[in-house]
């Protein structure tokens, strides 16, 4: 699945993603993460992972200078939230190159989305507070040392670390990665409000395009039994 923007492939239980914005910062719009969010939603990712075409993911981008900058504060269209794309996918590992800054500007720009809260539970809560409120840039090293990032690589060899990683997991026993995630979720990184709204939010939005509410609706409007799947 490949538009201008996201781009996917898949080789050896891994699918490869690639966010080919070339804007200054790679802002996620809209129409963005709908895109991300049908790579992880199409027929057999990440789904019944014993019989999964795709197991891990890697994503990157198609631009050398930043990764990405979030959510695209211009843009006029009505979208999903950046969580939705992968709210619900499985625990991140992050490789990164030594010039790498990460920061998270939110309060600078006078907006608050909720979905940052989450990292006081997966960052120690001082280091999380100086992050979220401040806005205070972290480099390479001090991302790694605080837990931000998993490792740093020698620059150009980030994505081949991850394709390392994706290799040895995508190899490994998908019902105890399943078991893993799944505890690491419940236990260790809980949803944050914001991130429990998105996830509702998420779901109730699948239900309400499905064809099956369509065909409810058609039915009660003509008074007649719905013609569901499987029956």
């Amino acid at each position: 699945m490949n538009n201008d923007v996201v781009l996917s492939e898949s080789t050896d239980h891994i699918v490869t993603i690639t966010i080919n914005r070339h804007d200054e910062v790679n802002p996620l719009r809209g129409q963005d993460v709908s895109e991300l969010r049908k790579v992880f939603d199409r027929p057999k990712v990440f789904d019944r992972l014993e019989d999964a075409d795709d197991r891990v993911a890697v994503l990157t981008t198609a631009d050398d200078k930043a990764f990405s900058g979030g959510a695209d504060l211009t843009d006029p269209s009505v979208g999903p939230d950046p969580c939705v794309a992968a709210c619900d996918v499985g625990n991140e590992l992050a490789a990164v190159v030594p010039n790498t800054d990460v920061l998270y500007l939110e309060t600078h720009v006078k907006f608050c989305g909720g979905l940052i809260t989450g990292v006081a539970d997966r960052l120690p809560h001082k280091i999380a507070g100086d992050f979220t409120l401040t806005g205070a840039r972290s480099d390479a090293l001090r991302a790694n040392e605080t837990g931000m990032v998993n490792r740093v690589t020698p620059v150009g060899e980030h994505v081949a670390a991850s394709m390392d990683c994706a290799d040895i997991m995508g190899d490994g026993s998908s019902i105890a990665i399943a078991t893993i995630n799944q505890f690491v979720r419940d236990t260790e990184t809980p949803l944050s409000p914001s991130e429990e709204q998105t996830v509702g939010r998420r779901d109730l939005l699948a239900s309400k395009r499905s064809g099956e509410q369509k065909e409810g609706a058609m039915a009660f409007v003509e008074k007649r039994k719905p013609m569901l799947r499987g029956r």
